[in-house]
């Protein structure tokens, strides 16, 4: 966690010390949670950015050594279907959201991620930034609203910058 995420995750703690969880907060500077994060240098648990495995690109989050299998997970049978619904999704990704759904039906009921309420968050930008509305995804993590929005440059201009 970053150190303007310690009264938030401070609330989980309390929560969670109430059913005889004792949870140890240990804030980073967020270079340094980036760093852990990408480096996956961490034994037990992290906050995290971690895109919700619900559809087939997103499976992934449960396989391999990387900053999106945030559980660390490593389970022989998950890898197996993970990789399976990756060479089906090559051909058919209906097919591939399928074969995912029904592992989701075994990997949901086990808690490997720990879900928490999110606080509100808020996007502003400058009027002269056209073909957006504040999204940050749609559908899935990735990051790529930029590609489909442009700059009316005459509306720049007018309004002095």
């Amino acid at each position: 966690m970053t150190q303007n995420e310690v009264d938030y995750y401070s609330i989980i703690k309390d929560m969670w010390a109430k059913v005889g969880i004792d949870l140890t907060l240990k804030p980073l500077e967020s270079g340094q949670w980036m760093n852990v994060i990408a480096t996956v240098a961490y034994d037990e648990m992290i906050t995290g950015i971690v895109p919700p495995p619900s559809t087939f690109p997103e499976a992934a989050a449960y396989t391999q050594t990387t900053w999106s299998n945030a559980s660390l997970l490593d389970d022989p049978y998950i890898n197996e279907v993970a990789a399976e619904t990756a060479l089906t999704a090559i051909t058919d990704l209906d097919a591939a959201m399928k074969e995912t759904r029904e592992l989701m039906k075994y990997i949901l009921p086990k808690a490997f991620v720990i879900p928490t309420p999110r606080y509100p968050t808020y996007t502003l930008w400058w009027p002269w930034l056209k073909n957006y509305s504040g999204e940050t995804n749609v559908g899935w993590l990735a990051f790529n609203w930029p590609w489909w929005v442009w700059v009316d440059q005459d509306l720049k201009t007018s309004m002095g910058y």
